[in-house]
């Protein structure tokens, strides 16, 4: 019975299949191209869509190099129905277009082959327009020329001046201009520095700046470079990473495109949008580095160039013969003070001359070096001279610091032992009346306070308390040393504990500046704050920490998918508020406050 049935089934399968096969191929084949929009903004993306009706497509269609687009693939998407008895499949892939200038665009004809059969699309024109154009057809500068991202998003490399002297401290500025598009996760710039040692970048600024009646939004950066060779030189160009965000709009209807874009705190605002890595380049600049002159060069001249300032001491100024004196010398000012030569001692015969020990502070280096006199006859610490050319006046500079007088005297000899005899003539020296009370021993008057035999103080209550207090004294102090040589030793450790703190420090700072109703700042904290709070914790660089930096950083911690997103959410939320110059009112810096401390909060209750 049981056979029959199972026969049964197996025979209408068989019989399905069989009318279902003639179905499909009976299907025509078609492939088209549909957009979301014929008309888009420069700094939206488009979106396309190429489907097979009647047969499979698994596999991407590569697109051509298209004017005005950059292209990405998103992934694919398959659909089979059966109505009334009739199959038919739709095989779709999907991919975003981002406009990279203004124009009227033409997606060209593209082609398949399936089952030996070629198709093609037909061709879409696309318009790209300003997204700052207005209803008369003119742009906010009040032209109607064509734009791209290039012009809303540039950066340039400059430098004071193209001719400089070799070793001469050249200031860098590196700028990123920002017009009308969203960017997130900016890097430090890179750039090519061939012939020249570069400092690192100090701390990068933001503010706004008019370029050809145009506002733009600029974070810059600055450095110093060092030209190590003569001739005709370039520095440049430079380069900074960076997403730019673009809009994306979903079919009508329905947000196809959430699974790309995933479950975000800020909603459907953060889901509109879609990153796009883009890498944009500076102007090279060229410089002419030259020798410094051989006219009037000091002959203790050894390639110190900028404007220095140099001050010297010594001391003890009185001394005993043998012992050492410290030569203390300190240059700052502008220049190459890394590299700088400081003034050799070497060439001083009448003293013993030790290894200096240096020392490098902002803005200044300090010298410390000790030297040993040789003879009672010295009278002065010879003159200290440091030259350098400053190429400013195009001359050469000689600071001397005079000679210094000293006084070294002789080590006076040991005094001679004085024997003194107790026998024959002298013992009469020691015939003296003694003194009763005062010899070594004298027998006492009166016996004095009265103690318990065989009771000293070691033996009280009292001496153990003390000795308790000593031990746990001791005890504490070789813990608290302990912990504090792990702490020095653990860098981790060190960072991880102190995370927290700063971390507050950084939400008491954004707490005030909100009700302050200081937006700008209080995004600037809202960031650093979360930065540095990951990096301390995870011993991770902080600068390096960015939205896209973050999210692999606790991937890679295992860190719950909801902290996640929220870490994600609040870092692209700040990128977009500081690079945008998004206005926002008062409820939304009290709820990205709230995200910040919920956050900060979830991540010290995970566990690693």
């Amino acid at each position: 019975m049981r056979s029959r049935f199972f026969q049964c089934i197996l025979t209408a399968s068989l019989a399905t299949g069989f009318l279902l096969v003639p179905a499909l191929r009976g299907e025509d084949l078609s492939f088209e191209a549909a957009v979301n929009a014929n008309k888009v903004n420069l700094g939206n993306a488009l979106q396309l869509i190429l489907t097979l009706h009647g047969g499979e497509l698994k596999d991407p269609v590569p697109l051509p190099e298209m004017e005005g687009f950059q292209t990405r693939y998103l992934g694919p998407s398959t659909k089979i129905s059966v109505v009334n008895g009739q199959v038919s499949s739709q095989y779709s892939h999907m991919y975003l277009l981002y406009p990279t200038k203004t124009g009227v665009f033409t997606i060209p004809s593209l082609r398949v082959t399936v089952n030996g059969q070629a198709l093609a699309t037909q061709p879409i024109q696309i318009e790209v327009v300003d997204s700052a154009v207005t209803a008369g057809g003119t742009n906010a500068a009040g032209d109607s020329s064509a734009g791209s991202v290039e012009d809303k998003i540039f950066m340039t490399l400059t430098i004071p001046k193209d001719k400089v002297y070799l070793n001469e401290k050249v200031p860098v500025t590196i700028k990123l201009f920002i017009n009308q598009l969203l960017v997130q996760d900016v890097h430090y710039p890179e750039f090519t520095h061939e012939g020249f040692l570069a400092d690192e970048f100090f701390d990068h600024e933001q503010y706004q700046q008019v370029v050809g009646g145009i506002p733009y939004q600029v974070v810059e950066f600055k450095t110093t470079v060092y030209p190590t060779r003569t001739g005709e030189l370039k520095l440049g160009p430079a380069k900074i990473e960076a997403n730019v965000l673009f809009a994306v709009a979903p079919p009508s209807g329905q947000n196809r495109f959430d699974q790309f874009f995933g479950d975000d705190l800020f909603g459907d605002f953060f889901n509109s949008y879609d990153k796009h890595p883009y890498t944009f380049s500076s102007q090279e600049q060229a410089l002419t580095v030259l020798l410094w002159p051989k006219e009037n060069q000091p002959a203790d001249f050894v390639g110190a160039v900028g404007q220095f300032n140099f001050a010297a001491t010594v001391s003890p100024v009185q001394l005993t013969l043998g012992d050492p004196l410290t030569v203390r010398m300190q240059v700052s000012g502008d220049g190459n003070l890394k590299n700088l030569p400081m003034p050799d001692l070497k060439g001083w015969n009448q003293f013993k001359v030790y290894e200096p020990q240096f020392k490098e502070e902002p803005g200044k280096k300090t010298l410390e070096q000790v030297v040993i006199p040789q003879s009672e006859t010295i009278t002065e610490v010879p003159a200290i001279h440091l030259s350098y050319f400053d190429p400013q006046t195009e001359t050469y500079q000689t600071i001397t610091q005079a000679p210094f007088p000293i006084k070294i005297t002789k080590s006076k000899a040991s005094e001679d032992f004085k024997i003194v005899d107790f026998t024959g003539e002298g013992a009469s020296a020691r015939s003296r009346p003694e003194s009763i009370g005062q010899d070594i021993v004298f027998i006492k008057e009166k016996p004095g306070p009265w103690k318990k035999v065989g009771m000293d103080f070691y033996q009280t209550p009292l001496f153990a308390g003390i000795c308790a207090l000593v031990l746990l004294w001791w005890g504490g102090m070789v813990g608290l040393f302990l912990w504090n040589r792990q702490l020095k030793s653990n860098e981790a450790l060190a960072r991880r504990l102190q995370a927290p703190k700063k971390a507050r420090k950084g939400l008491e700072l954004a707490r005030q500046q909100m009700v302050k109703g200081e937006a700008k700042e209080f995004y600037d904290t809202v960031f650093r704050t979360l930065q540095e709070y990951l990096g301390d914790k995870f011993h991770w660089p902080a600068a390096s920490i960015t939205s896209s930096g973050a999210e692999e950083l606790l991937r890679s911690r295992n860190i719950n998918h909801d902290i996640l997103n929220r870490v994600k959410a609040i870092f692209a939320h700040c990128d977009t508020v500081r690079y945008a110059g998004v206005d926002l009112s008062g409820e939304s810096l009290q709820d990205s406050y709230q995200r910040l401390a919920e956050a900060i909060d979830l991540l010290e209750r995970q566990k690693r």
